[in-house]
């Protein structure tokens, strides 16, 4: 199974940018009114949104579709938790992968299999040769490694294209970050009120930011956004120093969740339009509908698992079955097969 998308580039590893000052018109998708641009690689029918924002599309359909092709393309978290990521992309700014969605439109209507993750990402893979060195090239981050596969891989992904910048230890951020050592670094809260965390995504120890806790409505303390309400056991965060938001129940449209250690009640609105609090089997959660449990709830697993209907692929989108024709997004059909490699649309990343 093809995992060294994860290991080697970090499942997209994008720091989402807060935005600062008034913010630039954007349009229904979140994209910023542009000139649309050609096709930047033969084959695929969009060009990517030159000035992505936050939040991006918050499209179910857009956001599915997105979804399948980087579950199906990349070898690690699969259609529904990739999913959650980009739904949470607000929420978990910091976490690997959510910034794609960032170019969901792209992905969307690229049309060309995992074509789309170069057309729409500036991402590619490669066997790795003598030429290969891992580092930054302007906006250009290659990774040369043979973590997961001894023949070794070249990644290469443009950070521009979430409008991020490259950065030697940490891959794509909003700005450069700085060395640490895991093993002597204590959590910490900057200035912004973000959770900090040290540790290596594969090009060295780094020092990743998380969201700004008050932005959530939650507190920051150990490097940790804490909810504000009674203690609580639970809801600390992920490997990635992701907000893990741990429902234990519904208020009305909202979520009362254990975040951090503090119990807090979330709107659920502020993920998307027409969230609201949902449950399936005493598991609650910010969602469309209560069919599924989303991947990535609780944190880190899919209770739900993706299958296929001839060519289509069912994912969970937000709580609610979802189906999307693979031959629509330029894959040749669907398979499920893990051990394989097979997450979806096939065929997959191929190099």
């Amino acid at each position: 199974m093809k995992t060294c998308f994860a290991c080697i580039s970090t499942c997209l590893l994008l720091a989402c940018s807060e935005s600062n000052g008034s913010p630039p018109a954007v349009d229904a998708a979140g994209f910023e009114a542009s000139t649309e641009a050609a096709p930047l690689v033969p084959g695929c029918s969009a060009a990517p949104n030159p000035s992505p924002k936050l939040p991006g599309s918050r499209d179910p359909t857009v956001l599915a579709r997105a979804a399948a092709v980087l579950g199906s393309c990349m070898g690690d978290d699969g259609i529904n938790r990739t999913l959650t990521n980009l739904w949470n992309i607000e929420i978990n700014a910091a976490l690997a992968g959510g910034c794609a969605g960032l170019q969901a439109e792209c992905l969307d209507n690229a049309h060309c299999g995992c074509g789309a993750m170069k057309a729409c990402l500036g991402f590619e893979q490669s066997r790795v040769d003598a030429t290969c060195i891992s580092g930054c090239d302007g906006n250009i981050f290659t990774l040369c490694s043979t973590l997961d596969d001894p023949q070794g891989l070249r990644s290469t992904i443009d950070c521009s294209r979430e409008g991020l910048v490259c950065d030697p230890l940490a891959i794509c951020q909003e700005a450069p970050t700085v060395a640490c050592d895991p093993k002597t670094y204590g959590l910490s809260c900057d200035a912004d009120g973000r959770s900090e965390i040290c540790r290596s995504k594969g090009a060295g120890n780094a020092l990743f930011k998380g969201p700004i806790c008050a932005s959530l409505g939650l507190s920051c303390s150990n490097g940790v956004c804490v909810g504000k309400g009674a203690a609580c056991s639970g809801g600390y965060p992920g490997p990635e120093g992701q907000t893990d938001m741990e429902g234990t129940a519904c208020s009305g449209t909202s979520l009362v969740a254990c975040v951090g250690g503090g119990m807090q009640t979330f709107d659920c609105a502020r993920i998307a339009p027409g969230f609201s609090c949902q449950s399936v089997d005493s598991t609650y959660f910010c969602g469309l509908a209560s069919e599924c449990v989303p991947g990535n709830i609780p944190a880190g697993r899919s209770v739900t698992q993706n299958y296929c209907e001839g060519s289509t692929v069912v994912l969970c989108n937000a709580g609610r079955i979802d189906r999307v024709d693979c031959l629509g997004l330029g894959f040749s059909g669907c398979e499920i097969n893990r051990p394989n490699g097979k997450l979806g649309c096939v065929p997959g990343m191929t190099y």
